[in-house]
Order: C-alpha cells, then structure tokens, then sequence
C-alpha cells in the first residue's frame, strides 16, 4: 500500500490490523519518540467515512477513553492517532467467554460514561459492539470507544433535535443493533443504549439469545426475536440489568435518557459482588466469572440449541457481527447546495453538511 502521502516523522512499522477498506499500521512519531496508529482507507468507497470519522472524533477530543488525534488533513485517506491496546472482544474470546465480575463491572461502568460524554457532544455511534472497545491509558486499564466512522451528530448548536422518520436504510451490526435500527426508524441517544445493553448481557452470559445457532443468522430472525425479547432471556433473574433494558426500550425518540438511573441500576448490581477491583485486568480466578446461571435464561439457550441445526463456531467473525450499512447511504451523500430548509429533513454528518443562514439548525 502506498504509504508516500504520510508525513516524514511518522514511520510505519508493521500493519496491526485490517479489514474491508483499509489497515491499521503501528508507527513511530520520531518527534516525540512514541508509537502511534495509521488508519489508511484503499479504496475511495471508505474516504467520506474516514473523513467523517475524523471529524466526529475531533468533535470529542478531551473526553475520557475517546482516541487522541495526533495527525489529521482535509481529504487525506488516512489520520493518525494515538496507539491503543487490545480489542477486549478478543480478550473476552481468548478467556472461553468468560469475564470477571470485576471486568464486567468496570466495563458497564465506563462504558456507559463514555456514551454520556458523546451524546454530551451531539454525537451517536450508532454501531456499538464488543469489537469498538479496546484497552488504552497507562498500562492499558481503561476502557475506549473506537470506530466513529458511522456516527452522526443527532442535534444542532442551539439544541435542535433531529426529527423523527421512518423508512431510514440499516446502519449498524446485526447481532447489536437496537430494535429501532431494525425497523428502519430514525436513530437517536436511546438506541446506543439498547446496544449497551446487548454488551452487557454478551459479556454477562458469553452470547446473545439469536447467537445461539444457524437458525437466527440472518436478520430478519434477529430482528423478529428482538421484536418479542423479554429482559430476563438477556439477563436472567439479574432484575437491576433488567431493568436499564426495559428502561431504555421505553424512551422516547427524542428524550434524554437519565444517566443517573442506568448508573444507579449497576450500582445495585454492583453491590452483589464481592472481591471487586478498581482495574481492568484479565489476570485474576475464573471462578469469579460472571457466568449466569439464571434458570430462565438457561432455558432460554436450551430451548434454542434444541434446533436441528449446527452450532455456530467460537467466532466473532460471522456477518451477523460485522457492520452493515444497507441501501444508500444518504449520510455520505455529496452536497453541492447550501441548506435551505427550515427544518433538517435528513440528519446529515459533519462531512456532508455546508452551513447556511437561512437553515434554523446549524450544526457548526
């Protein structure tokens, strides 16, 4: 790959990662001696998402476990940030899918801090999953949120939500992605929470209800088990996580989700387990394992494995994980007019927008 267009006091060592568009090389930054990471797209289909990665991560420097950008230019295939840790998807996957109680709490925890913080901002990820999460700060303890190609501003300067509509194409992954993005319905703060809590209860019992076996591997049986999913087939007799799924499913559109109470719900959780640390680390017994046993969830998996189909590997690599964007995606959409209505009919991203006076929400 042709890596002439990086600046001089950056040298590429070797790729650490890659996938459909582009890689992700391990660099030295020779002017203050550190590593950092080159994320360089290939293909011109990935540039405007890259573009409005660069500029919704920008948007949320400062924040705690948001990536540091080093190294950034206007229509460049490629940005610099800091150089982070391991994907805690691979760890969890690593450790046979089961995760400490102390891991699992610290991982709810910032996890939904970071989530605050982006929609403090005006911005939603919209493709929340195990794999976006990667360890980075000193000695790689604290948990990050990655991979904002997606993401989309849903509110104006002066607080001007974006409206309601249905119809909107697939944006996200499968076996995370809120009921809402299912049915094509506009996203918003609520449906970034819905995936938090698919996290959770991942990590929680090792698999989600429609991972279970071949049966559910396309999406609209996902979408249709979404449809009828009770809090306890995703969390068991835990009623306090229960309770944030069903809390979330009953927001409005438009309704900021109260932080304090989702928070308030781990904490009850919280004060079940003993022995808990103040660090992510992946060192500590298995038999502190967040496993659950609940009966109910149990029949749950039960009933699913009893289908005469074959069991899905030990893999995260299946398409129903992978991010999908079907349709057009009318985000990334060239705009060669200014704004000129006075309502926004299409929430557009910080990349495809060009400010007007004459629109009543403007986003710069």
């Amino acid at each position: 790959m042709d890596l002439s267009s990086i600046p001089e006091r950056f040298s590429a060592k070797k790729i650490i990662g890659q996938g459909n568009f582009g890689v992700i090389y391990k660099a030295l930054d020779t002017e203050t001696n550190e590593n950092v990471a080159i994320k360089l797209i290939k293909s011109r289909n990935g540039i405007q998402e890259l573009q409005n990665e660069v500029k919704i991560i920008s948007r949320l420097q400062g924040g705690d476990g948001i990536p540091k950008l080093i190294w950034s230019s206007r229509n460049s295939n490629f940005y610099i940030m800091e150089l982070l840790g391991h994907c805690i998807n691979d760890k969890f996957i690593k450790q046979n899918r089961v995760m400490t109680s102390s891991n699992f709490i610290l991982i709810a925890e910032q996890l939904l801090e970071r989530l605050e913080f982006i929609h403090s901002r005006s911005v939603i990820h919209r493709d929340l999953k195990p794999h976006q999460l990667v360890l980075g700060g000193p000695k790689h303890k604290k948990l990050y949120l990655i991979d904002y190609g997606l993401s989309k501003l849903f509110e104006s300067q002066n607080g001007c939500h974006i409206p309601y509509s249905e119809g909107r194409p697939f944006v996200g992954t499968f076996n995370y992605a809120s009921l809402n993005a299912h049915l094509g319905v506009q996203q918003s703060r609520r449906d970034d929470l819905e995936s938090y809590c698919y996290i959770l209860s991942y990590f929680l019992t090792g698999d989600l209800p429609w991972k279970i076996n071949l049966a559910t591997q396309n999406e609209a049986a996902i979408k249709k088990m979404k449809l009828s999913i009770k809090s306890y087939e995703i969390f068991g007799d835990e009623v306090s996580l229960g309770r944030i799924f069903n809390y979330v499913r009953s927001l409005k559109f438009d309704q900021k989700p109260d932080y304090r109470y989702i928070k308030s719900l781990v904490s009850v959780y919280k004060k079940k387990l003993p022995n808990l640390i103040s660090q992510i680390s992946w060192k500590l017994a298995r038999h502190n394992s967040m496993r659950n046993k609940s009966k109910k969830l149990e029949k749950r998996v039960k009933r699913l494995k009893s289908v005469n189909v074959e069991k899905i590997i030990d893999s995260e690599d299946h398409e129903m994980s992978l991010t999908t964007v079907t349709k057009e995606y009318p985000e990334f959409r060239t705009y060669k007019n200014t704004v000129k209505k006075k309502l926004i009919t299409e929430a557009p991203t910080t990349d495809s927008l060009k400010t007007s006076t004459d629109a009543s929400c403007c986003f710069f």
